[in-house]
């Protein structure tokens, strides 16, 4: 499934987003990047989309665009379920109880992210088990070769329902394939060939990033 990440400021801008993304399976709301959230607004236009979508509203200390408190977040949050999304992404360590009762409304996506480093992916997937996630999400900052090698070996252990993000230089992605001179979509093609789905996003890289100045993100997802 290719899940298109609309990151819009105004309704009118996530309309003109899903319209560029029609060939899409399904769609990610991240909410936190709208300048105002209009239940509304927002209702209207979950109206008249027929693919599923997937609330976010991301905290900052996350990567995310919102600004209020912990507790405003929260209670927007629990607002925004009355759209009946079809899956929420929410952060893996919030309260069990708040989870809990998320969960009765829609399901829900347990996310973790790290934005520095790769680290043990089997502890981190061990310590976010929770009963109430229908989906694990991992994202993590691959700065060697090494740690794009992990996550595909992570994934080939066929972890049920895990997708996995991860940041990189498009030109380290070529080594995966083994050679150093293959191109961005060849290296695509193998990861495919080995039953891997691979989505790439522009990020901005890091400050003080130490790799190359063109950075992605991709999604990899074992099929």
């Amino acid at each position: 499934m290719l899940v298109a990440v609309i990151t819009a400021l105004s309704i009118d801008q996530m309309h003109q987003q899903m319209q560029k993304a029609n060939l899409a399976d399904a769609f990610e709301w991240r909410l936190d990047y709208l300048t105002h959230i209009d239940l509304k607004e927002l209702a209207d236009l979950r109206s008249v989309i027929s693919k599923p979508v997937i609330f976010t509203l991301r905290r900052k200390e996350e990567g995310g665009k919102y600004t209020g408190s912990e507790e405003q977040r929260l209670q927007e949050i629990q607002r925004l379920c009355l759209l009946s999304p079809d899956f929420f992404d929410l952060e893996w360590d919030l309260p069990s109880e708040f989870i809990a009762e998320i969960c009765q409304k829609t399901k829900v996506i347990g996310s973790y992210h790290n934005f520095i480093k790769t680290p043990d992916l089997e502890k981190i997937y061990a310590q976010m088990q929770n009963q109430h996630f229908q989906q694990i999400k991992i994202a993590t900052f691959a700065v060697s070769t090494l740690d794009q090698i992990s996550l595909l070996c992570f994934l080939k252990k066929n972890h049920t329902g895990v997708r996995t993000v991860f940041c990189i230089d498009q030109i380290k992605v070529s080594k995966i394939a083994g050679c150093s001179k293959v191109t961005l979509c060849n290296a695509i093609n193998v990861l495919i060939e080995n039953n891997f789905l691979i989505k790439r996003k522009s990020k901005k890289n890091p400050k003080n990033s130490k790799i190359g100045a063109r950075a992605h993100k991709y999604e990899l997802i074992n099929v």
